[in-house]
């Protein structure tokens, strides 16, 4: 029996593929705060996109962290003293990541580093995503360490089918006083990133292609 041309055998593969959960974590965006372009992400994986960091309908303020430097500075307007308050008085920072057409996302784990801005408390973050529209929190956390001093985060992301449409992360300070805040850095949401079969299959045609023209 004559064996199956090697581009059948690639089709194959990549349609497979498709249907298992990736295995490899790698980072799709990366917020940095770059002096000078604090809220721009620093690092997009190929075939997705970014927004800045932004406050959007926030009532918190969002600021370049100066006593911090490469951080930003999220501030409550209005005294949050838990992760409830944060979210019900909306005080927080958010950021969209979205896939190229042909292209979807499955997310691994959000990390990041924060700190106090000042020595009052309790201060800390929480998390909740556009994926259940916002309802639940994630996860949340007091922050212990006071600046300069940051400290480390990782959050474990939902596990979800692979997702084709944009994505909006909300980070919520909270803090017993209105101009409190918290310094945020190195923020970054790992994952897999995964072309949609019919992009795949282009991409192994054209390889086909190009591969017969050269034999």
């Amino acid at each position: 029996m004559r064996p199956l041309p090697c581009f059948l055998t690639v089709l194959t593969l990549v349609a497979g593929a498709r249907a298992a959960t990736p295995v490899i974590s790698t980072p799709l965006v990366t917020y940095d705060a770059t002096p000078g372009s604090e809220f721009a992400p620093t690092f997009t994986f190929f075939g997705l996109s970014a927004s800045a960091l932004l406050t959007g309908d926030s009532a918190g303020t969002l600021e370049p962290g100066l006593a911090v430097p490469s951080s930003v500075f999220l501030m409550t307007t209005t005294a949050s003293p838990d992760a409830n308050a944060a979210i019900a008085n909306r005080q927080y920072l958010q950021f969209t990541l979205t896939p190229q057409a042909g292209q979807s996302m499955v997310f691994d784990m959000l990390e990041f580093r924060a700190a106090k801005g000042g020595a009052s408390g309790p201060r800390g973050w929480a998390l909740t995503t556009s994926l259940d529209g916002f309802a639940s929190i994630l996860s949340s956390a007091d922050i212990l360490s006071t600046a300069p001093n940051l400290s480390d985060f990782q959050v474990q992301l939902p596990v979800t089918p692979p997702i084709d449409t944009a994505t909006v992360f909300r980070l919520y300070a909270y803090a017993p006083a209105a101009g409190n805040g918290i310094f945020l850095d190195s923020i970054t949401i790992s994952g897999s990133a995964i072309p949609e079969p019919s992009t795949a299959v282009l991409l192994v045609l054209a390889a086909t292609a190009t591969l017969r023209r050269r034999r």
